[in-house]
């Protein structure tokens, strides 16, 4: 899965990219969505897109979004020491 995730940033991320750090949540968030699209083209018999994208990242997200620490998918970032922050686990499950 993570070489397919990988092989989605050729496309989010290299080929198709943000303007700025504020909407890095985009690129990380199709390539997370495709890996689970992709592997399951691969191997259809492991029910990746339709199972476990629901309970391994969507419940997840939800999770995530209900804590204190929860924030919008897109950050404001107005100079290179903020762009470590815009890339965690939101950026990539909730995007």
């Amino acid at each position: 899965m993570v070489i397919v995730h990988e092989l989605c940033h050729q496309w989010f991320g290299d080929l198709v990219t943000p303007v700025w750090w504020e909407d890095v949540w985009l690129k990380e968030g199709f390539a997370h969505y495709f890996e689970f699209v992709g592997t399951d083209y691969l191997y259809p018999g492991w029910n990746l897109e339709k199972q476990r994208f629901l309970t391994d990242v969507l419940h997840e997200v939800m999770l995530l979004d209900g804590l204190t620490g929860s924030h919008p998918v897109s950050q404001d970032v107005q100079q290179a020491t903020d762009i470590d922050r815009v890339f965690d686990w939101i950026a990539y499950k909730k995007g």
